[in-house]
């Protein structure tokens, strides 16, 4: 995990930088962090972050406008820091996770970090590189798995993405009941699904998947319905 702590004040960031130490070093966890003391630094570095611990009132920055700049901002858990209450209700408009009031207390700060990490694990991540840009995508976001030519191609609601692992590969990656090898080039996510209609899957943006005839039977009695049954449910 990589998180990255954005304060003008030293104090804070060590003060940030311990807590977090003994938070992770307590539950075993494998970290890597990162200090900047303006937002234009956060901005230059092009960074994915995890989570970053954002200071609302940067002695040259705004925090609130750094994170509308940041492009990684719809994945990472922004946690602001602040000593305005005030300031809370605009950090809505960027996506804020949780807002820490300074002084800090031990308290809240470990059930900000605590529900940012629980969120990140339930939802796993895949680096993509194009070689000019990275991007990553959660497992939520992809709709199905199609194999190609040494690689698979991630289907997602608004882009394509190329992956450099088999289809074995990627049923190993993918994590979660809601994952369903149909055929042994496809891989969807039920959660999409809209309908199976003549022995093919047709996901929510109407694309087609197929399902093999060694696959059919068990998919659509055992899982497929089992899964939105559960849905249904709340589950």
């Amino acid at each position: 995990m990589e998180i990255a702590i954005c304060d003008d004040q030293a104090e804070t960031r060590v003060e940030i930088q311990q807590i977090i130490s003994e938070y992770m070093e307590e539950r075993n966890e494998k970290y890597k962090l990162t200090l900047y003391e303006t937002g234009t630094a956060l901005l230059e570095a092009d960074h994915f972050y995890d989570i970053i611990f954002m200071d609302i009132e940067l002695e040259h920055d705004n925090g609130l406008q750094i994170i509308s700049q940041y492009q990684y901002r719809k994945d990472s858990k922004v946690i602001f820091v602040t000593s305005h209450m005030e300031e809370m209700q605009n950090g809505y408009h960027v996506r804020a996770f949780r807002f820490l009031l300074k002084p800090l207390q031990r308290e809240q700060f470990y059930e900000a970090v605590t529900a940012a990490c629980r969120e990140i694990s339930e939802d796993g991540r895949l680096l993509v590189s194009d070689g000019e840009h990275e991007y990553r995508i959660r497992f939520s976001e992809i709709y199905y798995i199609e194999a190609a030519t040494r690689s698979v191609c991630i289907r997602t609601e608004n882009a394509d993405y190329t992956y450099g692992v088999n289809i074995e590969n990627m049923k190993d990656i993918l994590k979660g009941p809601q994952f369903y090898q149909t055929h042994r080039s496809y891989i969807v996510n039920m959660d999409y699904i809209d309908r199976i209609q003549n022995n093919e899957i047709i996901m929510l943006n109407g694309e087609r998947v197929k399902i093999s005839m060694l696959k059919a039977k068990e998919f659509n009695d055992k899982v497929f319905f089992t899964h939105i049954r559960r849905r249904a449910d709340g589950y």
